[in-house]
């Protein structure tokens, strides 16, 4: 599938009942969602939803929270199609047929409110896949599909789907850890994995608590619990022109991260050097930004550990493949 760049994150098209959606891609929440805020004042930025599509049997409106924003929800029923466009010329494999999901449970956003300054109001196309039970019966967009793994070639901006692994049980990957048990209970399994290494500035940062990075990108930059935030000041945007994450592979291996605030960053240890283009638009979308969030079950304190969210800044120059159902992934 194409992935468009679209201010600070990537995007890709869809359609439901007929009608023409585009969302960030963002393996940081769970839900497929179409934009019914445009109203009479024309298509909008994500499309916009018109009809009356069928109620989704015990699933009231609710109110969804990510990425600096609250949202107003409705659900319903209707035929979901995700499928190569045409006009983005490029060749897909013959074996590799639409993805359709005849009767989707899927949110229309009826209302937006933001809760951080700087946040941009999206739309997001969720692709965590097994829900907690803080999400009771609101099925995730994955959990309707046969989708088991994806992977994300960003530097070709595209996105592929599949019904079966994409690595290697061989392979030396980072193991995904649930966050929806206690003391956590996340509500659902993001692509969570243990962090062992952060280094700011080349100086080793010593938490006082375990943390975990959480593979998101539907997130610019690095946004983190505001506990770890406010506890380490090398996280402030001022001080962090060059940030490295190091996570522990199932051999023990280390499978590195790192953004900088510049565009030839120094070689490093376990990062591929980027070869493409200087002027590519990804360095001014994609910078290096920490911000703190709210994070209840994410505090490093109670037992918890922190959490990092680890946005486009860090991963655009990679490929990322995630096999959902194995709870393994890997950074190349």
């Amino acid at each position: 599938m194409p992935l468009s760049l679209c201010g600070g994150a990537y995007c890709l098209g869809y359609s439901i009942e007929g009608q023409r959606f585009r969302a960030v891609v963002d393996t940081g929440s769970p839900f497929l969602l179409a934009d019914g805020t445009c109203g009479a004042g024309g298509q909008g930025r994500w499309g916009c939803y018109r009809g009356e599509a069928s109620l989704a049997a015990g699933l009231a409106d609710s109110e969804l929270s990510f990425a600096g924003q609250n949202v107003l929800v409705q659900w319903r029923r209707g035929e979901f199609a995700l499928e190569a466009a045409e006009s983005a010329g490029l060749t897909l494999e013959p074996r590799s047929p639409p993805l359709r999901v005849a009767d989707a449970t899927f949110g229309i956003v009826r209302g937006s409110q933001r809760t951080s300054g700087s946040a941009d109001e999206a739309i997001f196309f969720g692709l965590v896949k097994d829900r907690g039970p803080r999400l009771g019966r609101y099925p995730t967009f994955l959990e309707q599909t046969s989708i088991a793994s994806m992977r994300f070639n960003f530097l070709q901006r595209r996105m592929r789907l599949s019904t079966v692994p994409l690595l290697d049980p061989n392979l030396d990957a980072v193991r995904i850890v649930d966050l929806r048990v206690p003391p956590m209970r996340a509500p659902d399994l993001k692509y969570a994995c243990k962090l062992s290494r952060l280094v700011i500035n080349g100086r080793e940062v010593v938490l006082d608590a375990p943390a975990v990075a959480i593979i998101d990108t539907g997130n610019t930059g690095l946004t983190v619990s505001r506990e770890l935030y406010d506890s380490y000041p090398q996280l402030c945007d001022e001080r962090a022109a060059t940030v490295r994450l190091e996570l522990p592979t199932e051999r023990g291996g280390v499978c590195a991260l790192e953004a900088s605030v510049r565009r030839r960053r120094p070689a490093a240890v376990g990062i591929p050097p980027y070869e493409g283009d200087m002027a590519a638009p990804e360095f001014d979308e994609f910078g290096l930004v920490v911000s703190p969030v709210p994070i209840r079950w994410g505090s490093g304190k109670g037992g918890t550990p922190y959490v990092l969210f680890v946005g486009l800044a860090f991963l655009w120059q990679r490929q990322l493949t995630i096999d959902v159902d194995a709870r393994r992934l890997t950074i190349e």
